[in-house]
């Protein structure tokens, strides 16, 4: 070996700095800054998920009343014929003298689970403002009632101007 010169040897000790720097920042800093950024990104994610959590627990308190609110008119009481009997009851009352009814047909209970569902098909005769009195009474009603299918048609001479076909559920939770 023969010996450096005076610059050859700050050349080598420049070079020597920067592959000590290179390795430190490709060994320790980036994979360092790619820990971070990864831990900082699931602390946003779990900052996000508490922020829902502690929203519904301040909410708590109303989700239960209206829970409460509402369990009465879902929670099945009887047989599925005695609450079919309710759902005709409940009916008959939203109609209100609105519609004549000249046909009314209970259908098979649907078992869906952890849920059942009773429909019925009314079949009447009204003219359109007591039609839509009588769906939006259905509607929004506190007996949780929904209109699965409605079909109107002109009525050919008789005194309501328009027949209709309203397929009515009701969802019911059995009791434990």
């Amino acid at each position: 070996m023969h010996k450096l010169s005076s610059r050859e040897k700050r050349l080598l000790v420049s070079v020597i700095i920067l592959f000590y720097f290179l390795g430190t920042y490709v060994l320790l800093l980036e994979p360092a800054r790619k820990k971070y950024r990864q831990v900082t990104q699931e602390i946003a994610l779990k900052e996000a998920g508490l922020r829902k959590a502690l929203l519904i627990i301040d909410r708590k308190r109303e989700i239960e009343n209206q829970l409460q609110k509402y369990a009465g008119a879902i929670q099945m009481t009887g047989s599925a014929e005695e609450e079919i009997a309710k759902l005709l009851t409940d009916i008959e009352i939203l109609s209100a003298n609105l519609v004549s009814f000249t046909s009314v047909k209970p259908r098979a209970v649907r078992d869906l689970g952890f849920y059942k569902q009773l429909v019925v098909e009314v079949e009447c005769e009204t003219d359109i403002m007591a039609l839509t009195k009588f769906i939006y009474q259905i509607e929004h009603s506190n007996k949780m009632l929904e209109i699965l299918r409605l079909r109107i048609e002109a009525s050919e001479g008789g005194a309501a101007p328009l027949k209709g076909s309203i397929l009515i559920a009701k969802v019911l939770v059995p009791q434990k």
